[in-house]
């Protein structure tokens, strides 16, 4: 009983020294390889690292995933100057190699982005950190994520910002009221004179 003790203790003692001794994610900038007396590691750009370890009759063999080169979801962060058809998207920028050189906005009426609208399904804003959305309607809630592109591809779907329209006032009302007013009477006098100078 007393060798078997020993024989297990001997092989988990060998799988902690040999199998715990690299990280299970490893990010290269190009291939390469350590060791040592007991341990050797390899990997190159895209491929799984592979560790292997001896000790004495013991061979661990090990792979390890190398982590990818898209950049992660950004961070978005609230709207700022909200009026009641308006509002800026904004998020933080994406440090990350390789570099961010784009980011994509979505927005949509539903929370689960079924409704996205059209002008800004999917649309590259560029590289900046907040953009400008127009043509949207006083009192209603919008929803906006973002997603961060670099040279290996596009990363995932950041949080998501709510964000409602405010409610013109009165005397925005009554200037909106005001500038219909206008145009139709500008239209019936054009009209008229164009009448009788014909």
């Amino acid at each position: 009983m007393k060798k078997i003790y020993v024989l297990l203790t001997f092989l988990l003692t060998g799988a902690t020294l040999l199998g715990q001794s690299v990280s299970p994610l490893l990010i290269g900038s190009g291939g390469g390889q350590t060791n040592n007396a007991n341990y050797q590691v390899s990997w190159s750009v895209g491929e799984v690292v592979t560790g292997v370890g001896t000790n004495g009759n013991i061979l661990l063999t090990q792979g390890f995933q190398q982590g990818s080169s898209i950049p992660p979801a950004p961070v978005a962060t609230p709207a700022t100057a909200v009026t009641p058809v308006s509002f800026a998207a904004n998020w933080d920028p994406v440090i990350f190699n390789p570099l961010v050189t784009v980011y994509f906005l979505d927005v949509s009426t539903t929370i689960d982005f079924l409704n996205i609208l059209p002008d800004y399904n999917n649309r590259n804003v560029g590289n900046v950190t907040t953009f400008p959305v127009t043509g949207l309607s006083p009192g209603k809630t919008y929803y906006y994520r973002l997603r961060a592109e670099n040279s290996e591809g596009v990363g995932p779907d950041s949080n998501i910002i709510t964000v409602t329209q405010l409610i013109p006032t009165l005397s925005e009302w009554g200037l909106i009221i005001f500038g219909i007013m206008l145009v139709a009477i500008s239209t019936v006098y054009i009209l008229k004179g164009y009448g009788h100078s014909a």
